[in-house]
């Protein structure tokens, strides 16, 4: 079984046209990247009307804390659920957070089901509380 058949195909999340004119396509390990990216980035239950039940990260949930420690320990709790319920993800090798001006940084490492290793992009979320609303304007 080839990675295609294991992770499938799907759009480009940067939306570019290939030559032909069509949306460019991504497959196997980078879509499985893609894939598990996008459920890190999408709140819980978020896209649940398009039939997706159960599916994102409630560390979105929690990034108006006004601890900064207390947003990154429950980011990494639960962003470690969230890649836990991939079917994708056979072992979440690292995550480590880190915070900048309001911004929750995260990077992840994974092994997929085919024990390839992946290094996500690291990937921001935005924390909004008193201080950082206060620091914007």
């Amino acid at each position: 079984m080839d990675e295609d058949d294991i992770f499938g195909i799907d759009l480009d999340d940067s939306f570019e046209l290939d030559d032909n004119g069509d949306f460019k396509l991504v497959s196997g390990v980078d879509n499985a990247s893609q894939a598990i990216r996008n459920r890190l980035l999408t709140k819980f239950d978020e896209i649940a009307e398009l039939g997706y039940h159960k599916y994102g990260n409630r560390a979105h949930d929690y990034l108006s804390e006004t601890n900064i420690d207390l947003s990154r320990a429950h980011v990494e709790i639960y962003s470690e659920l969230c890649l836990a319920l991939d079917p994708r993800v056979f072992s979440i090798l690292s995550l480590e957070t880190s915070y900048n001006e309001g911004v929750i940084f995260v990077d992840v490492v994974v092994q997929l089901v085919n024990r390839t290793i992946v290094d996500l992009d690291t990937f921001g979320l935005n924390v909004f509380n008193k201080e950082t609303v206060r620091s914007v304007g």
